[in-house]
């Protein structure tokens, strides 16, 4: 549990380093200890990354920044990326915001060691709202020039970075600096606003449509005196990795190497300073022995290893099974437990003794926690499993060399085995036109699956010679049975709707089988070998903590 302690230094300690906590220990921990503001200062980037993302995942209330430390040495000649500068300006905005307000909901920020050993403008500093463009407004083409200046960006021709703008007849581009992709704004002759669309800078396609977008800035505000970032949240408890001291002391003297010490003086937070900053704090520390869960996805039958598991817990305590909404969405029904849908990690808790809660929070390996049992969805299906809940693929992944290509075999979360025969244009609906992938099934069976829902598609690792397709039922969703069907694409496609449980009771056979966690007593594993579901390459792009939990 956690509890306080006294902030001693022991530079003659030569005892081994005690361990780095996982993760979502380190959140389920500060969660419980009934602290409404703290600080969290860990080993790296990625690490307080997948921190924030769990705490968002398991306190939905709760305000969580993540300040991200600086791509440029203090005293660099070479500029901070305005990719990275948006992401701290905003993320100390949004600190400021939360403690001017009376609000009673917690706050949290994490930061790596890094991100603490600099100094940083005063919380007034970041009072300025960003510039706002909202559907129905005017826009002030004369002035945009001069606005960008005042805010750090760039004019140029194309916008394909954060921190540029691109004006062009009534069309304004502007890739803001703290968002993962470009904005067009479209405004008619009296320069009224008239849409407002958010775009791939690859392949400028629009991706969805924004009533307003928030230009953050490229810019830091004068750093001035500077302070150290335990000024932006007076009177939070403190909580640091093990390591962080000796990560502190290295990046000093980089940082010093090579730079005028007065320049370098004026930018940091040495040794002294800090301690100076944080004297007096609350300072968690936890002794708490960490209990994993059994990885089950590595056991010969998963499922049936599950069961016995989670009837062993619920005897006496509570079963959490915590991932994404898809992998929650896709567990839901397969392993034979009644669950529940829960907002946070406290509402889990809360439940009663012998029940079974499903919580979406990216969470990449179980654990346990007072008498709440949380299992990781990736503790089910291994690499298959996703920590995040970003868009499918679409028709332009395809083209691009995403993960999918024709031919490929993969599973339907819904309807199994099949292979991929490429791209279809879908007739209007409503005066909507769409696209959809083609999956063929045994029998001649195919169906179409609409790009937006292409996250319910997996890339099974097995050769296709290696692979019997599943047998479709023929009161399946939007389908289109024979081969003939597919030749003239708006005379016969057809849409039906699915019946409750219309896909299940496949054919029995040898290969193995996606419906095999349905209940029955002698479920049959996974199927192997793992893969990861699909994605475009823009998701990835724009989700990097994604790959890189360390918890």
């Amino acid at each position: 549990m956690l509890k306080r302690t006294d902030h001693i230094d022991l530079p003659g300690d030569t005892r081994a380093a005690p361990a780095t906590l996982p993760a979502a220990t380190v959140v389920a921990e500060l969660l419980t200890a009934g602290i409404d503001r703290a600080i969290l200062v860990v080993e790296d980037e990625a690490r307080a990354e997948a921190i924030a993302c769990l705490a968002e995942g398991f306190a939905p209330t709760m305000t969580v920044v993540h300040l991200v430390a600086s791509d440029a040495l203090p005293g660099d000649s070479a500029p901070p990326s305005a990719a990275n500068v948006g992401r701290r300006v905003e993320a100390l905005r949004r600190l400021r915001a939360a403690t001017a307000t009376a609000s009673t909901d917690p706050i949290l920020l994490v930061l790596s060691v890094e991100a603490s050993a600099v100094r940083y403008p005063t919380p007034a500093a970041f009072d300025e709202a960003p510039p706002v463009f909202r559907v129905g407004d005017t826009i002030d083409i004369a002035a945009l020039p001069a606005l960008a200046e005042t805010i750090g960006y760039t004019i140029d021709d194309r916008v394909d970075e954060p921190g540029e703008i691109a004006i062009r007849g009534s069309v304004v581009d502007l890739f803001p600096a703290d968002r993962a992709n470009p904005a067009r704004i479209e405004f008619d002759d009296n320069s009224v606003i008239t849409e407002i669309r958010s775009y791939d800078p690859v392949s400028q396609r629009s991706l969805e449509t924004l009533d307003t977008v928030i230009v953050g800035r490229a810019c830091e505000p004068n750093l001035g005196d500077g302070v150290a970032i335990t000024e932006h949240l007076p009177d939070a408890a403190l909580h640091f990795d093990p390591l962080v001291d000796n990560r502190r002391t290295r990046f000093l003297a980089l940082a010093a190497d090579g730079t005028a010490a007065r320049q370098v003086k004026a930018a940091l937070v040495d040794t002294r300073a800090w301690n100076k900053a944080t004297a007096g704090r609350q300072v968690l520390a936890t002794d708490t022995p960490v209990e994993r869960t059994p990885r089950f996805i590595e056991r010969r039958d998963p499922v049936r290893a599950f069961r016995r598991f989670a009837r062993s817990v619920i005897a006496d305590g509570r079963l959490a099974i915590a991932g994404s909404a898809r992998d929650l969405r896709f567990l839901a029904s397969r392993l034979g437990v009644d669950a529940e849908h829960v907002d946070s990690l406290a509402e889990a808790a809360a439940a009663p003794v012998g029940s079974v809660s499903l919580l979406c929070a990216p969470l990449d390996q179980g654990f346990v926690h007072a008498d709440l049992t949380i299992v990781a969805a990736a503790d089910l299906l291994g690499s298959r499993a996703r920590l995040d809940d970003g868009p499918g693929v679409g028709v332009a992944a395809f083209a691009e060399g995403a993960t999918l290509q024709t031919g490929d075999i993969v599973v339907h979360e819904d309807h199994g085995i099949g292979r991929v025969l490429g791209v279809e244009a879908l007739p209007d609906l409503d005066g909507v036109a769409a696209d959809a992938i083609v999956l063929d099934y045994a029998k001649g069976a195919r169906r179409l699956v609409p790009v937006h829902e292409a996250d319910r598609i997996w890339r099974y690792g097995a050769d296709a010679d290696a692979v019997t397709l599943d047998t479709l039922d023929g009161e399946a969703g939007p389908s289109v049975a024979p081969r003939s069907t597919l030749r003239s694409r708006k005379a016969h496609v057809r849409f039906r709707r699915s019946p409750p449980n219309a896909t299940r009771g496949r054919h029995h056979r040898s290969s193995p089988k996606l419906h095999s966690m349905n209940g029955s007593p002698r479920a049959s594993p996974l199927p192997r070998p793992p893969t990861r579901p699909v994605r475009s390459p823009q998701s990835a792009a724009t989700s990097p903590a994604a790959s890189r939990w360390t918890g």
